[in-house]
């Protein structure tokens, strides 16, 4: 599911124009026709939505900022 998650944001940015090269380092940045960036925010809900059977109930997982939360953060 986060494969997913990021692969939806990372097809976001390709819409935007951006395309996306391999440093020298292995890092992974992104470039269009007239600047260089590391990191591009885009607009989208990067929150997932889990079971916890330990605690026998739902949790919100952010793939962004790896928190985790017990209330849905979208509502």
């Amino acid at each position: 599911l986060i494969k997913s998650k990021d692969d939806e944001r990372d097809q976001l940015i390709k819409k935007q124009g951006w395309k996306q090269r391999k440093s020298k380092t292995g890092k992974f940045y992104w470039v269009n026709k007239t600047e260089s960036q590391w990191n591009i925010d885009v607009d989208y809900n990067p929150w997932l939505e889990f079971y916890s059977y330990k605690h026998d109930k739902q949790f919100w997982y952010n793939h962004k900022t790896k928190e985790s939360v017990w209330i849905n953060p979208n509502l």
